[in-house]
């Protein structure tokens, strides 16, 4: 009896099933064969920081081949075994040992780790980072929530619902840059400018918005209650007077004519260009 008997779609299971135990750092060897170079500057200072924050929570089993020699060779886990040799003061370490056939079975089984390993998104880092309660994702998602937006957790633009958004990578820049009264101000306006709307310009739009704002700020000098003034309460309306895609082909092709320019700031120039012809008014 197979496991895959009443699901044909699915093929059998294959490899040896691993065991868990702790090794000695003296047990585990590395075959650079197959293993990648530690010793450049990237590896160096990723080596440096994971010893020097050692944290137990984040350290996951090192994957080990067992060699029919008894030997073991860190298949995934090169990093965390020479921090914590660095250290000195950690003499083992988790690992999930496997049964192999030597360094050809183990260099497939390296490459596969390699291709299957995903990297969080920046999506999935900010819902991570405002589950644990770090101070910008939380400020990004207060500012969301004063403008009656949220936060998409896929970056399928054609799914979208009304209100949703999936640019974090623009909004997290603009908390960094300007802060978060204009991050803030930026979303509400964007908000109110096409109400019930899917927002799927918002990755290339918001930045040009954004950059509205702190020029309405710059030339309020920050004045108490500068985001209550006319002119700014005049951004939505001012945005609304096109449609999503209207801005978006005026940015668009306003990159064309200046190639290797970034969108974001691209995006800054041209819809600061439209409000300013029509709301005249000071330099910032």
């Amino acid at each position: 009896m197979t496991a895959t008997a009443d699901k044909p779609e699915f093929a059998p299971a294959i490899g040896n099933m691993p065991s868990l135990q702790w090794c000695r750092l003296d047990q585990l060897q590395i075959d650079e064969a197959y293993q990648r170079s530690i010793d450049t500057p990237g590896s160096q200072s990723m080596i440096r920081t994971i010893a020097r924050n050692w944290n137990w929570d984040l350290c996951q089993p090192l994957f080990v081949a067992r060699r029919s020699d008894t030997r073991m060779y860190v298949v995934d886990g090169q990093h965390r075994l020479a921090a914590a040799r660095m250290r000195g003061d950690i003499d083992q370490l988790p690992c999930i040992i496997s049964m192999t056939d030597g360094p050809a079975q183990e260099a497939m089984l390296f490459s596969e780790f390699n291709r299957r390993r995903r990297p969080p998104s920046q999506l999935d880092l900010y819902f991570a980072d405002l589950a644990a309660g770090e101070p910008v994702a939380a400020d990004i998602n207060c500012a969301l929530l004063a403008a009656g937006l949220s936060m998409s957790k896929h970056t399928n633009a054609a799914s979208f619902k009304p209100g949703q958004v999936m640019n974090i990578a623009g909004l997290r820049g603009c908390h960094r840059m300007h802060g978060l009264d204009v991050l803030t101000v930026a979303l509400m306006a964007m908000a109110k400018a096409w109400p019930g709307c899917r927002l799927q310009y918002a990755g290339t739009l918001f930045p040009g918005i954004a950059e509205i704002v702190r020029h309405e700020r710059a030339v309020a000098q920050r004045a108490p209650r500068w985001s209550e003034g006319a002119r700014v309460q005049a951004i939505a309306p001012f945005l609304a007077s096109r449609e999503q895609m209207d801005w978006y082909g005026l940015v668009m092709r306003a990159k064309g004519d200046a190639p290797g320019t970034n969108t974001h700031v691209v995006s800054g120039q041209v819809l600061l260009k439209h409000w300013t012809a029509k709301h005249p008014g000071g330099a910032a």
